[in-house]
């Protein structure tokens, strides 16, 4: 008799439970409705990876949607949810499998794109199935194993987790090969470390470090090795050398023959003006004309043709001197020797003597600080055009040369727009990772940190609109083929344009002018300035009026 009473003496509590539970279901129903599951597109069941296998344009619509997704799981503003806050793993996808919450991205803006830089690919929110393991060398199905020579210290391993954290790549993680470093600069060294490179087995490489614009002979034999390399500085390399190694090679700048056609076509848009900016009297004369180029004593030098058809569609036909790059250095340091103190000193003399009012600049900026120094030893002031060829649009490298040569300075900059620090991408990157990180060491410890973020930006975007079956050539079918979101913002990026044909990430550039009185964030005393506060120009579209030296100085 005991156990029946003790049996029904308990049937109201249960009761009661069951029905407080159920109050309890539907009040949390009601305050936080289920999150819709990702676009069906970004679930890569078995039998769907083929559509992404093949690349782009399937995996990104004209209008930056996934193709045949709704935009399911965008808020009404168009951003998902962060990274670290998927759907729960109680939600079903459209194939009746709890979601995977390690598969899960979270979009940013609508179109919607993979992380908050305007720069990033097209969003691919979810991956469900098998990655493929190992499709290439350096590529397992955990991992894809990436060299990062010349990286800039601890913030490396930040950049890595925040790739990780925030891009899409299929159940693997991205593994920086830190045992790498600078190999030297020659030509002979960088094909040599290239080989080193090759041998620890990566699927890519990030980056080298500067040896006077002849990188290229490390990253050729990469290609030559079939890895996959992109470029964070610019070497002499014009799109059709970087094309013959096709898949292989690509650049996060443009290359050097478009960085050179801006500045040309900068300057035809100037041409038969007053050279309003040189000092007396030269500001006072009709604009003509010099160009002063690198040669090299151990590779072909500089090829200026396309410089050269900009300039000769306009008319403008300059003088010209070369001046040698010390590769290995001299009595005066890396890029300087008595043979090239010889040199400057003629090409100075000659610009001078034949009433030269503009010089153009396609020298590395060691060159250019040589020249500007003779410049200003002799009392001569002309204008003086500069440009991303090689680090000319840099605070650093025009603060270092006399501030009345600098006065007179302006160019091109086909580096995104220079902002406050903690507005640059690649510093959100590192706080998302490490809140208590402070930027460090300026100057170079922000330049490091700008060239490593950006082209591991394109590495991964690379990597990502690849899909699961990364390969080279699959890497460059998702590179080429995306459609890019490009948001508008303020701080004009550069628009990402690379596509079938094109291996650079972007091609635009902003014009800048030198401004003594203005106070730059990494190198002290002056800075540049923006036309325009920044407006990006495509090649063939620089207008035919001066905005140069416009203030206020248009800065951040």
């Amino acid at each position: 008799m005991s156990q029946p009473t003790g049996r029904g003496a308990r049937v109201p509590g249960v009761v009661f439970a069951v029905l407080a539970l159920g109050v309890l279901v539907l009040v949390a129903t009601a305050l936080n409705p289920a999150q819709p599951p990702p676009p069906a597109v970004a679930e890569y069941a078995p039998a769907a990876v083929k559509a992404i296998t093949e690349a782009p344009p399937e995996q990104s619509a004209e209008d930056g949607t996934a193709a045949g997704g709704t935009g399911a799981g965008r808020t009404p503003g168009g951003r998902g949810g962060k990274s670290g806050t998927p759907p729960p793993t109680g939600n079903p996808t459209p194939s009746g499998k709890p979601i995977d919450v390690p598969r899960v991205r979270g979009c940013i803006g609508d179109p919607p794109r993979q992380t908050e830089d305007p720069q990033s690919p097209p969003c691919i929110p979810y991956f469900e199935g098998s990655n493929g393991g190992a499709t290439w060398t350096g590529v397992t199905a955990d991992e894809v194993r990436i060299a990062m020579p010349n990286a800039s210290g601890p913030s490396i391993a930040q950049l890595e987790r925040y790739f990780n954290r925030r891009f899409q790549f299929y159940g693997r993680q991205l593994k920086i090969v830190r045992d790498v470093g600078c190999f030297g600069g020659t030509p002979a060294s960088a094909k040599s470390a290239a080989q080193d490179v090759a041998a620890l087995k990566v699927f890519g490489n990030v980056g080298f470090c500067d040896i006077g614009g002849v990188e290229y002979y490390y990253y050729d034999e990469l290609a030559r090795n079939k890895v996959v390399s992109v470029s964070n500085r610019v070497t002499v390399q014009h799109e059709k050398d970087v094309a013959k190694f096709h898949p292989y090679e690509w650049t996060y700048l443009p290359t050097f023959d478009k960085g050179s056609r801006h500045l040309a076509e900068l300057n035809c848009s100037l041409k038969g003006k007053r050279a309003e900016n040189a000092g007396a009297p030269w500001s006072t004369m009709t604009r003509k004309y010099g160009l002063i180029s690198n040669k090299f004593n151990d590779s072909p030098s500089p090829d200026l043709s396309a410089a050269n058809a900009a300039l000769a569609a306009c008319g403008i036909e300059p003088e010209r001197a070369q001046i040698t790059y010390e590769r290995e250095g001299g009595t005066g340091g890396q890029g300087a020797s008595p043979q090239t103190a010889q040199e400057v000193a003629t090409a100075v003399q000659r610009m001078r003597s034949e009433n030269v009012t503009t010089i153009i600049f396609l020298t590395h900026s060691l060159t250019t600080r040589q020249v500007y120094a003779v410049l200003d030893g002799q009392g001569y002031e002309p204008e003086l055009a500069v440009s991303t060829n090689f680090y000319n649009d840099e605070d650093l490298g025009i603060a270092a040369t006399p501030k009345r040569q600098a006065l007179h300075t302006f160019g091109v900059s086909t580096w995104n727009k220079f902002v406050k620090v903690a507005d640059e991408p690649w510093y959100a990157a590192l706080k998302e990772t490490e809140p208590n990180y402070q930027f460090c060491c300026p100057p170079f410890g922000y330049y490091g940190v700008r060239y490593d973020y950006h082209a591991m930006l394109m590495m991964a975007a690379g990597i990502q609109m690849a899909g699961p079956n990364l390969t080279p050539e699959s890497f460059a079918k998702g590179l080429q083929n995306a459609s890019w979101p490009n948001p508008p913002t303020e701080k004009w990026p550069g628009k990402v344009t690379v596509s079938p044909g094109t291996h650079s990430y972007m091609e635009d550039a902003t014009a800048i002018w030198w401004d003594n009185s203005n106070v730059s964030e990494y190198s002290g005393a002056g800075a540049f300035c923006y036309v325009e506060n920044g407006r990006r120009r495509q090649l063939g579209r620089w207008p035919a009026d001066d905005m140069l030296f416009k203030r206020p100085c248009q800065r951040f």
